[in-house]
């Protein structure tokens, strides 16, 4: 399998919440002042003796608040010091470290980049970091409400120049040789840990060829584990994530990996990545040992490519390694609670989704896949190019896996799309323990909803949605089944509003009651109109 031309070490942003991780308290750590064209001492001690750019080294326990401007790249390789948490933060009025020399002026958008050529903006060579830019808004806080936003985050990672091989990088993924040991590798930054990434922005190369800047948006390699992306905007990457754990792990091959456990990609908006006519397009590429993995509450919008050798789908287990030597053990997968959709279709933008929504191949797991309350939108003919919108399990190669859920999505003008029947234990190359296909619904999706032959489908030619327009709810769907004994996390929608509690467990990302993010559609035919 021909895979995307990415360098060992690529760029990745992280989250506003650590796995497992709680930060020293506030009277325990020093605080200090970052702000590009200060003119002080260069201290960093308050605002007028800031430091003009973020330390080469930093002070473990200690917390580093940025105030807006234009700064250079980071390589964060400060030594681990036990569990103790360096933590990096925009500046805002409410807080901002000291008062001594503040001015409102400073609360802003601070922007990171490459003015010559590097390898990645932000790099993560050591373990326990928080990077968030604390929120995203044009004004202060963060209104959940209207949480699909490409402008007004605290931090900013740009790439757009193309002088950078990804944009958030942690994790270069050593082979043999390099490191003797667990220690040793991640002392090399083979992979790293307990990193989390919020409120950015990351602004990816745009590449439009295959002959330029094939970057990616967030990419953690080496088995990294105990990531947390959150609030984020990654865009305009030709992969939007990497995350790659223990490639390559064949048993006595010499090769030391992190676990790949405990990542998760949360309340993320991700749109646009490049649609390569040759190499792998996913929205995220996700394979080779990741257990315990969460992909919740985002919007994947605009994702796809048109190649033969390209994988064109919005999450896959794109590898170089096969199920037998190193694409494994995956699972369990939580996918829940997001929005599919393609809100432009362009002659440059074909949305291409053929190998699924969710694409496993050539991969072992040996955990469950749960795959529920999704929305999936504008994903069939004609707003996409080949498409097909459902899984797409195994895709001709042997995947071996464990039980498999698919419940309570909604599916509008999906058609083609994949049905796997409840029962399966096989299906075009995958083998999996059971499959449990139930309670999702088909508007305007009548082949994929005349074929699913379970008695608890919803199959409508209606539009199901407030306004007509993607994607909550005009009213309540034919009840869904509870799923909160198979996934907790599933109680709420990404709004958090309780799924239920009127008495309906709506089907689809958002339960009715909940106020919607908005976004601008393109349609197919050029008319604007509003997601809600």
């Amino acid at each position: 399998m021909m895979h995307c031309k990415f360098t060992s070490t690529v760029c990745c942003l992280a989250l506003l919440v650590i796995v497992g991780l709680v930060a020293p308290a506030a009277s325990f750590a020093a605080v200090h002042c970052v702000r590009a064209g200060a003119t002080g001492n260069g201290s960093g001690s308050d605002w007028t003796n800031a430091y003009p750019t973020l330390p080469a080294t930093l002070t473990r326990g200690d917390t580093y608040y940025v105030a807006a401007g234009n700064y250079g790249p980071h390589n964060f390789s400060d030594p681990d010091s036990g569990t103790s948490v360096i933590t990096v933060i925009a500046a805002t009025a409410a807080n901002n470290g000291t008062a001594t020399g503040w001015n409102s002026a400073y609360q802003g958008q601070a922007v990171f980049s490459c003015a010559s050529s590097c390898g990645s903006i932000i790099q993560f060579n050591t373990d326990y970091y928080v990077f968030s830019g604390v929120y995203r808004s044009t004004a202060t806080g963060n209104p959940e409400s209207d949480w699909v936003l490409e402008s007004g985050y605290g931090f900013k990672v740009n790439n757009s120049n193309a002088l950078a091989g990804a944009t958030v990088a942690g994790g270069s993924g050593y082979k043999a040789g390099t490191c003797s040991s667990l220690s040793a590798c991640n002392a090399a930054g083979v992979f790293v840990h307990d990193i989390t990434v919020s409120y950015v922005d990351v602004d990816g190369a745009h590449p439009t060829t295959d002959s330029g800047d094939i970057d990616e948006g967030a990419d953690f390699e080496g088995g990294s584990y105990n990531l947390d992306f959150s609030h984020l905007y990654v865009h305009d990457d030709a992969v939007p994530f990497y995350l790659r754990g223990s490639h390559g792990n064949q048993a006595g091959g010499g090769y030391y990996f992190g676990s790949g456990n405990g990542n998760t990609i949360e309340y993320t908006y991700i749109q646009h990545n490049y649609s390569s006519p040759t190499y792998h397009s996913e929205g995220c590429s996700c394979s080779e040992g990741l257990t315990n993995f969460t992909f919740r509450y985002n919007y994947s919008d605009q994702i796809g490519g048109v190649g033969g050798n390209g994988s064109t789908t919005h999450i896959g287990t794109a590898s170089g390694a096969d199920y037998n030597n190193g694409n494994g053990p995956n699972g369990p997968w939580f996918i829940y609670g997001n929005v599919f959709t393609c809100t432009a279709v362009t002659s440059t933008m074909n949305c291409a989704v053929g190998d699924g929504i969710l694409a496993v191949w050539d991969a072992k797991f040996t955990g469950n896949i749960y795959f529920l309350n999704n929305t999936a939108y504008n994903l069939g003919s004609p707003f996409t190019t080949n498409p097909e919108s459902g899984f797409g399990l195994g895709l001709a190669y042997t995947t071996p896996m464990q039980a498999v859920y698919s419940e309570n999505n909604l599916f509008y003008q999906n058609d083609p799309m994949t049905i796997i029947p409840t029962g399966t234990t096989s299906w075009n190359g995958a083998t999996m323990t059971s499959t449990t296909w139930s309670y999702n619904a088909y508007f305007k999706t009548p082949a994929a909803g005349g074929s699913d032959a379970d008695a608890n489908k919803q199959v409508s030619s209606a539009n199901p949605f407030s306004g007509g327009t993607c994607c909550s709810l005009a009213s309540d769907t034919t009840a869904g089944t509870n799923t909160s004994s198979l996934v907790a996390g599933n109680g709420t929608d990404m709004l958090g509003t309780t799924r239920g509690a009127n008495g309906t467990w709506d089907r689809g990302a958002f339960q009715v009651s909940g106020t919607p993010p908005t976004v601008t559609v393109n349609t197919p035919t050029g008319v604007t109109t509003a997601i809600h």
